[in-house]
């Protein structure tokens, strides 16, 4: 096994798809990265836990498909446990998921890493939050999920 460390502003090829990194904000966690994978005309964002920031919005732009790991903060508030009151800080929500979709012109948002867990009969609640603030397709990825990508 070779383990090869990554920085933000990182980039490299695995086979013919096209991976580039920029810093996210996950404080007190650092550094953090995304990702921006490209292939073909196809353009993916994984981002994982972070506040939105300018690297965040460079993975996201004109991406056809935007996946972010995220919170409710109205739910959170509502857990009376420390640990959970902090990530409030360093995590998004859903409505900054969608607004970075919005603002970036990203396609598609898949939900996903949701906390707290939504049931399944929960999941129409949580897309109507985001499609409240993103005009695209909001999807939820849930375990083995996919998505797939015209073109």
């Amino acid at each position: 096994m070779q383990v090869t460390e990554l920085e933000p502003g990182d980039s490299f090829e695995v086979n013919d798809v096209h991976i580039a990194t920029e810093n996210t904000m996950h404080e007190p966690v650092k550094p953090t990265i995304g990702y921006r994978l490209t292939h073909g005309g196809a353009v993916v964002a994984l981002v994982g836990d972070t506040i939105p920031c300018d690297g965040v919005d460079a993975l996201v732009t004109g991406a056809d498909v935007y996946v972010q790991t995220l919170i409710r903060p109205d739910l959170v508030a509502l857990i009376p446990n420390e640990m959970m009151q902090d990530i409030l800080d360093y995590h998004s929500g859903v409505e900054d998921a969608a607004k970075t979709a919005a603002r970036c012109g990203a396609e598609r948002l898949v939900l996903t890493h949701m906390v707290p867990a939504p049931t399944p009969d929960q999941y129409p609640e949580w897309v109507a939050i985001a499609a409240e603030r993103f005009d695209g397709e909001v999807v939820i990825g849930d375990d083995l999920t996919s998505v797939t990508i015209d073109g």
